[in-house]
């Protein structure tokens, strides 16, 4: 058997890496994306297209969204050093998100190109970058070159925004010389005159075949409008005789009975006045008897228990605290105390916020106790709420349950730089 020898077995290594590279990376490829945060696999695809050594592309990713597949395509900017890919997202060119997708979140994936016998796959890394809201996620990615690339969802879309004809893989329509265009474009234009010549004389003679049919139907209409109008008069003129007998049979009557009407609504409205009278004065002293002065609001605090305190750190030199019902409304009330000192009297829970700034400055202490105190119970007990602390951009929910034996507390502490 012959040896290879040491060049030449120096040249297969160095050959099979050019090989690689010479491979020619633009088309259309499928694949997956696998997220390692949900440990999904979805379904993947991505254009590259080759413009003299300036690569460009698309990606297309469908989601599985309870049930409903949700689409989402991308420019893409290409990197290529060797046999290594930088693929970046760029702008959303189409999607039928039911949410819009939140923004400042880019996608950046890191593939390398294999070549194994007619198969050439594209795979790799990708991770997105992190923002004040989101973490970054991260997931795996593989792509095969696919041969027959009209029947991918990703090119047929791209036919339906009209961009397919800027890829460098798809075939350019031949160029028509200046004569034949010329010539085409005269053809065109006789086309659309005869076109355009036809349809205007469709349209006079329906135009005239409308006209003549709606004056033939007002003609009709006016006709039974006049029949009607007669036998209309006709019948009013009857109406008109038989109510005036009427008339004159029941002024008798009618005048008699109205005597004994008025009779009758006079002494009952006597009677009405009396019993308004005895039961006005009787309201008026059972009101003198009852009046009592409402109690103050978060009394006999300190006999309450605290039985929860939540804490909230803060940084800025002012909070704003919103109070809301916390479920159903049911009529609760609660006193908000800071530091022993009312600040929210005799509060009513609503779906609308009730709003108090408070304003942090040196002689501030760094702990600020908040004391919810419930001044009822409302239909639904016990007395329960939601309160909202905007600390500049900011927000914290804080929940809260109370009783007439117990307050809920919360404890803002400022932040230490």
């Amino acid at each position: 058997m012959k040896k290879f020898g040491v060049k030449t077995l120096l040249l297969f290594l160095l050959a099979f890496p050019l090989q690689i590279f010479a491979q020619d990376v633009a088309g259309v490829w499928n694949g997956t994306i696998y997220n390692d945060s949900t440990q999904k696999f979805y379904t993947y695809q991505m254009v590259i297209s080759d413009d003299n050594g300036k690569l460009s592309g698309y990606s297309y990713t469908v989601y599985d969204i309870d049930g409903k597949p949700e689409v989402g395509m991308r420019d893409l900017k290409i990197k290529r050093k060797e046999n290594v890919f930088t693929i970046t997202d760029d702008d959303l060119v189409y999607h039928n998100y039911s949410e819009a997708p939140p923004k400042g979140i880019h996608k950046v994936s890191i593939l390398t190109v294999e070549v194994m016998d007619t198969t050439m796959t594209l795979k790799g890394e990708w991770h997105s970058n992190r923002t004040k809201k989101f973490s970054p996620l991260s997931g795996k990615i593989e792509l095969h070159k696919a041969s027959n690339y009209k029947n991918f969802e990703i090119f047929k879309k791209l036919e339906d925004l009209k961009v397919d004809d800027k890829l460098s893989f798809t075939p350019k329509a031949p160029k028509e010389t200046s004569n034949e265009a010329a010539i085409a474009a005269k053809k065109k234009q006789e086309k659309e005159a005869e076109e355009k010549r036809v349809k205007e004389e469709k349209l006079m003679a329906e135009a005239k075949k409308k006209a003549d049919k709606e004056a033939e139907e007002k003609r009709i209409k006016e006709e039974k409008a006049i029949a009607a109008a007669e036998k209309k008069a006709e019948k009013e003129a009857k109406e008109a005789e038989e109510k005036r007998i009427k008339e004159e049979k029941q002024i008798t009557a009618a005048a008699e009975k109205k005597a004994k009407q008025e009779a009758k609504e006079a002494e009952e409205k006597k009677r009405k006045e009396e019993k308004l009278i005895a039961a006005a004065e009787e309201a008026k002293a059972k009101s003198a008897a009852i009046i009592t002065t409402p109690p103050p609001p978060a009394k006999d605090v300190e006999k309450r228990k605290i039985i929860k305190t939540q804490e909230v750190f803060f940084k800025s030199d002012s909070l704003v605290l919103s109070l809301f019902d916390n479920g159903e409304v049911d009529g609760d009330i609660v006193t908000v105390l800071m530091n022993g000192q009312i600040i929210m009297p005799q509060v009513s829970l609503t779906t609308k916020a009730v709003r108090k700034t408070i304003y942090i400055d040196k002689s501030t202490p760094d702990s600020l106790q908040l004391v919810m105190f419930a001044e009822n119970l409302g239909s639904l007990p016990p007395n329960t709420g939601l309160l909202v602390v905007n600390d500049g951009n900011d927000i914290y929910e804080v929940r809260f349950s109370a009783d007439l034996q117990t307050n809920s507390a919360i404890l803002l502490r400022r932040k230490k730089n």
